[in-house]
């Protein structure tokens, strides 16, 4: 599975209309996910 469509998996999972709060977590997905790698 690559990168994006791990994110957008992940993005259909959190987010919904109801819990802008997720928005903030989805946008911190992408560089989790970019950082993990290096270390």
């Amino acid at each position: 599975m690559t990168i994006l469509g791990l994110i957008n998996h992940i993005h259909g999972i959190i987010f919904t209309p109801h819990q802008e709060q997720n928005t903030l977590l989805y946008m911190l997905v992408p560089v989790v996910i970019q950082l993990l790698p290096v270390q």
